[in-house]
């Protein structure tokens, strides 16, 4: 196995000569970040991109503006209300740890977390969920909070649940108006399509807030994305946006540690299984001296099949490792599993902001430069000396980073910036991001106009009157794939097209489900299925209750992964529900299973069932098979008679189908069910 070294200095991040006393009462110079959001956040243009690399605590920057406007004096006989942020992470586990670190170093600010599990102590359902989250919102200084909820809230997926016109001041626009400040920490995570959603959150806030908006959106990362500087300007103007990059230096002048200096070994070879049984005395040196290890792997399967045989080798109590994944419950005590551990084991988790504070690392670089960068920020966090240790399968990356990086000592950005030359950066496509954008002010529109109260309608419909937002293809696209459905409907139920005009597709369909010909309500079925798809801000996989016997752990899962590398032990249904709730009890690790059938409910199967049937294979390529369903629907319509009116409005609406295909992707797909070769299902 080949292998060469080099040396990174230590890295500190340059410091300001501003001071601020923090309010667990300790004092310190600021860094330029944490300057700029105490002095000069109202200055801040609309939209501002921060870069900082990892230990830099750009976080603790994050109360500074609720913190300055406490100690403002209030002027008399105003409207002005106290500063409050919304701090948005991706995952829970992050949420729970910074609302933790806040709530200890900043005791007099009320920091709030809003997420399924806080909703769910509420015991409040449907629509009283929206009026629980603008309860907490209006009693905070801060809140922390997912994407998801921002997403649902924003696509009225609450609103759903209640009586239109009845919604009072209860909508999305009233949860804007609770914050000062939105801020999107570790934002390259997320896609064209992610992007375009936040930024669909900007303009709503233009035309609906109106002269009332004083909102302003922040992004922050320690892997930059360019593109998106160039969106915000283009569709905002140059002048709305601001990019601040923290300066890291290796002297310790005017300076704070963030890193230690890094011993940095490359290997070359095909098996990661190897570079872990040549590291194993290495791991149990360090684990004896005091030190704590972190093994990154690319895939969850590995550290299933690892996590057993090393606890084993090393001796280890069950506290002593941990495997930091998402497979684990959601009441899960990362921290404290964290805080125990001298061996932990992770996957992609460990790319988003937790601190490990481990002295040793042994990675595989992960799939893009940008995971790179976040997996090797994790190591030696401040003062500390750390080894990182990277497994490369690529000949032709080893060696040429080996010819410019071998023997060297350097200065860390020298060195992330040779491998951001080698390393294959994720495709961030910003000529679609005007498409979702269409596509996601429809579906918003769409919703307040069915759900909500008649004047947050008008006045949304009134400020798009006076805007370029129909000029957006994709939003004339669904509101004609709308129309043909409605079309349709009124078609087969011999009733005027304008009788229905104030109707939804869900209603006409749920008013009407028996008198329809099968064609026409799988039409407005597959449509309801397809705009519920825009209520998620991720993928939509199928999540389900697991028992893994073999980890001894009880958590919610992608029944996806479960099928392909799990033994299933037991299906068990618990109640009488329609879809029932199924629990999977599962084993040991099995040879993976690809073997699968998805029955996907986005695909249209009008005429053609077996269009929704699709195998992993298939999956991976989900727009093709998109556009071959919809080939295969013109086909049988064309058999059919032409002159018929029902027919050619099917015939005008699969034209539209292949426009749509052009943005038919993950966060597109519906999965009603998973079909597999195992005996029990």
């Amino acid at each position: 196995m080949r292998s060469f070294e080099l040396s990174i200095r230590p890295q500190y991040v340059r410091q300001t000569n501003a001071e601020a006393v923090f309010g667990n009462g300790k004092k310190g110079y600021l860094h330029e970040i944490q300057r700029v959001f105490k002095e000069e956040f109202d200055d801040l243009p609309t939209f501002t991109i921060i870069t900082a690399p990892t230990g830099t605590g750009k976080s603790y920057a994050f109360p500074f503006p609720v913190l300055e406007a406490k100690q403002r004096p209030q002027k008399p006989f105003t409207a002005d209300h106290d500063c409050v942020g919304l701090v948005v992470l991706p995952t829970n586990a992050l949420i729970e740890e910074l609302a933790k670190n806040f709530r200890e170093t900043y005791p007099q600010l009320k920091v709030e977390v809003i997420n399924r599990a806080r909703l769910n102590a509420t015991g409040k359902k449907g629509f009283d969920r929206l009026k629980a989250i603008l309860a907490i919102a209006g009693a905070s200084d801060l809140v922390i909070t997912n994407p998801d909820i921002i997403n649902y809230t924003m696509h009225g997926g609450y609103h759903k649940f209640a009586f239109k016109q009845h919604t009072g001041r209860k909508e999305f626009h009233n949860l804007l108006e609770c914050f000062d400040y939105l801020i999107f920490d570790e934002y390259h995570l997320y896609d064209e399509a992610q992007i375009a959603n936040i930024l669909t959150l900007a303009y709503l806030r233009d035309l609906i807030l109106g002269e009332n908006n004083r909102l302003k959106y922040i992004f922050t990362s320690a892997t930059p994305e360019p593109k998106l500087k160039e969106l915000l300007e283009r569709n905002f103007g140059a002048e709305e946006v601001r990019e601040i990059v923290e300066k890291i230096v290796d002297e310790p002048t005017q300076a704070r540690a963030i890193h230690g200096k890094l011993e940095v070994l490359f290997y070359w070879s095909n098996s990661f299984a190897d570079a872990i049984e040549t590291q194993l005395d290495t791991i149990a040196q360090e684990l004896a001296e005091g030190r704590k290890a972190l093994i990154i792997f690319d895939q969850l399967r590995e550290v299933h099949t690892w996590e057993a045989k090393l606890k084993q080798h090393f001796a280890l109590a069950p506290h002593e490792i941990y495997a930091s994944t998402g497979y684990a419950p959601k009441e899960e005590d990362n921290q404290a599993s964290i805080k125990q551990a001298r061996l932990i084991l992770a996957t992609n988790k460990a790319e988003v902001g937790v601190n490990y504070e481990v002295q040793y690392c042994l990675m595989q670089p992960g799939k893009f430069y940008q995971n790179f960068v976040q997996r090797f920020g994790r190591v030696a966090r401040g003062d500390e000396v750390g080894k990182v240790v990277i497994c490369l399968d690529n000949a032709h990356q080893y060696k040429a980073l080996a010819r410019e990086l071998k023997g060297k000592t350097m200065a860390y950005y020298d060195f992330v910036n040779t491998l951001a030359t080698h390393l294959r950066h994720q495709a961030f496509y910003e000529k679609r991001v005007p498409q979702y954008l269409g596509e996601y002010m429809w579906c918003i529109r769409h919703s307040i106009r069915h759900h909500q109260s008649y004047h947050t309608n008008r006045r949304l419909q009134d400020r798009l009157d006076n805007t370029d937002f129909f000029t957006h293809s994709r939003y004339g696209l669904l509101q004609q794939i709308n129309g043909l459905i409605k079309e349709l409907l009124a078609d087969a139920l011999g009733t005027p097209p304008e009788k229905l005009k104030s109707s939804s597709v869900a209603q006409i369909l749920a008013d009407n489900d028996k008198r329809l010909p099968e064609s026409t309500r799988q039409w407005a079925a597959w449509w309801g299925h397809y705009l519920d798809t825009y209520l998620s801000f991720r993928d939509g996989s199928m999540v389900v209750k697991i028992i893994d016997q073999a980890l001894d752990l009880v958590l919610d899962y992608s029944l996806d992964w479960i099928l392909q590398h799990k033994e299933i032990v037991e299906v068990r249904q618990l109640d009488e529900a329609t879809p029932p709730t199924i629990e999977y009890v599962v084993g040991r690790l099995k040879e993976r299973d690809k073997e699968l059938q998805y029955d996907i409910a986005t695909i249209p199967a009008v005429h053609a069932l077996g269009n929704r049937l699709v195998s992993y294979r298939e999956k991976w390529q989900i727009q093709k098979k998109f556009q071959e369903g919809v080939a295969r629907i013109e086909a049988q319509l064309k058999k059919k008679d032409l002159s018929s009116h029902h027919v050619q409005i099917q015939l005008k609406l699969v034209d539209k189908l292949r426009l749509l295909s052009i943005t038919y992707d993950a966060h597109r797909v519906k999965i009603e069910s998973i079909a597999s070769d195992e005996p029990l299902l």
